[in-house]
């Protein structure tokens, strides 16, 4: 157990491993614990830093207002803590956001980027996202809430097929009063996320994995995104939806791997799309 000292107070972090470091920003309502079933998957390979965004899990409590630019210094923060000049970044869903913030307003601190599920800016679609969460989470709670999150996340057919697994999840992902304050405050400061425009600056080779049956993030963001990015490589998951990490183990995990440990000077500038329709690995 460790904590990192930020200006608006302390972050519960965890290093797991060792090699090049691979921060991991977290989803809407993870914590620390919800990334650890990643990890024998990534530290054969790399230093895993997991945090707590503050009003999560065992960090301190938010400010009232979060802003994007708090979320990337809080990474800031987990590198300093440390002394880490440089890591890769992965985020997940709502991590993507912090990790597209992240390597704009620190691009210097950042080696390689991997963007699962992305969201790439505004749009009426993804507006309509964000005011749907915030009001669920409002009304229902976040037990119920978690459960709903789950069930878009997945494809009916891997919750049809792991009915069971998928009421463990959930119960596992339970958080409690603070923690729902702090993701509402959360979806209302990600509304100043305006978009992939800068993105076209940043040069640090990028993964970016997409579900072909997303409906959260659809598959048009991360194409967008790659259209956009000089060093960018699009891998697009046919029969996934929002979750590739659960939904196709096996060969996401393989993909992250193979991109964070090989030679980007090697890869030609742009990567042509790639699909994939592989089987569903089991949970």
């Amino acid at each position: 157990m460790a904590f990192a000292q930020t200006p608006t107070g302390r972050l519960y972090v965890e290093s797991h491993g060792e090699g090049p470091a691979l921060v991991i920003a977290p989803n809407l309502g993870a914590t620390t614990r919800a990334y650890r079933g990643l990890l024998p998957n990534l530290t054969e390979t790399h230093r895993v830093l997991l945090y707590d965004l503050h009003g999560m899990g065992k960090s301190d409590d938010a400010p009232a207002e979060i802003t994007l630019t708090s979320l990337t210094d809080q990474i800031a923060c987990v590198l300093d803590h440390y002394h880490i000049e440089r890591a890769s970044l992965m985020g997940l869903s709502m991590g993507t956001i912090i990790a597209q913030q992240f390597a704009v307003d620190h691009r210097e601190r950042l080696e390689r980027l991997v963007l699962v599920t992305p969201l790439a800016g505004r749009n009426p679609h993804n507006d309509r996202i964000n005011e749907m969460f915030h009001d669920l989470l409002a009304a229902c709670g976040p037990e119920k809430f978690m459960g709903y999150m789950i069930n878009l996340a997945l494809s009916p057919e891997f919750v049809n097929g792991h009915a069971t697994f998928v009421r463990q999840m959930a119960r596992r992902l339970a958080i409690g009063p603070r923690e729902t304050e702090t993701m509402l405050r959360l979806l209302r400061g990600l509304r100043d996320f305006s978009g992939p425009e800068k993105m076209a600056r940043m040069d640090a080779a990028t993964l970016i994995i997409a579900g072909g049956r997303d409906i959260l993030t659809p598959r048009e963001q991360a194409e967008l995104l790659h259209q956009l990015l000089p060093n960018g490589e699009l891998v697009v998951m046919e029969d996934v939806a929002h979750s590739p990490f659960i939904e196709n183990t096996k060969e996401t995990f393989a993909l992250v791997r193979r991109f964070l440990t090989g030679n980007a000077a090697q890869r030609p500038a742009k990567t042509t799309p790639t699909t994939s329709s592989s089987r569903k690995a089991s949970a």
